[in-house]
């Protein structure tokens, strides 16, 4: 072990130590210069301590920081499920999609997750829609957010699965803690009154306190009509709709256009 949990507890206020007798687990703590200052040392048992640092021991602790950071955001895009690896710097702008670059910008700095708004995505088969909210999905757990994503029909199913074996709950509980569930394929295939009612359980337990992000081929105008009961489609869509940020893609099928480019080098 580089660097023991726990020390004694200093004589007075401004006994020094060398960082090695010290753990300080999170980076923002560190700074520049021979000294610093740190409050956050308390967890080891000290109050108040001046902790002097060598170049070396400062690259050390920063290695394993930015080790732990790295294997917590691997974990995470694990557990996140995403059907893309996609990330934010290798989204493509030289075809247009209806989409602005400072569109994609703004919802890439997730001020509307820290707001606990969701986010809408329309477009054609294939215009990207699916690549964009994984890299959104992305940036959000590189921020320390947890992710988890669906198709709507996979989710249908899983909800099935949880009332028969009597998980249902549990289930909810587990979606209401994650800061962003994305739904992909929304409205792909009727949405029958079970599914909906299951659906709107849902997103109460996420309005105003979490993000749902959806993504549909289909235009939101026409989202009522994937609904066989009209009265809880009301409800569903009052809760999507509500404070949410869209995005409106266009344009032919990347995979079209990548076969094509293929075709052509």
């Amino acid at each position: 072990m580089l660097f023991p949990m726990a020390v004694d507890e200093p004589q007075k206020c401004c006994d020094v130590y060398p960082l090695s007798h010290l753990i300080l687990p999170f980076q923002r703590f560190l700074k520049q210069g021979k000294t610093l200052w740190c409050t956050a040392i308390r967890f080891a048992g000290i109050k108040c301590a001046k902790v002097k640092t060598s170049l070396a021991e400062r690259v050390i602790l920063d290695a394993q920081v930015d080790l732990r950071i790295n294997r917590r955001i691997q974990r995470r895009i694990k557990e996140a499920e995403l059907k893309v690896l996609a990330h934010p710097g290798e989204i493509d702008y030289s075809i247009d999609r209806g989409v602005a670059k400072s569109q994609v910008a703004e919802v890439l700095s997730l001020g509307f997750i820290k707001r606990h708004h969701n986010l809408l995505v329309t477009g054609p088969t294939g215009c990207g829609k699916t690549y964009l909210v994984c890299a959104i999905a992305h940036s959000a757990i590189v921020a320390d957010h947890t992710v988890r994503y669906f198709r709507l029909s996979h989710l249908l199913e899983l909800i099935a699965i949880a009332r028969a074996d009597g998980t249902y709950k549990s289930f909810l509980t587990k979606l209401r803690t994650k800061d962003v569930v994305i739904i992909d394929d929304f409205g792909l295939a009727p949405i029958a009154s079970r599914g909906s009612r299951e659906l709107l359980d849902i997103l109460d337990e996420r309005i105003g306190v979490a993000t749902t992000i959806i993504a549909s081929q289909l235009p939101v105008s026409t989202w009522y009509q994937s609904f066989e009961d009209q009265t809880v489609a009301d409800a569903i869509l009052d809760r999507l709709v509500h404070d949410s940020l869209r995005l409106e893609m266009k344009g032919e099928s990347m995979r079209k256009l990548l076969a094509h480019r293929d075709e052509s080098t």
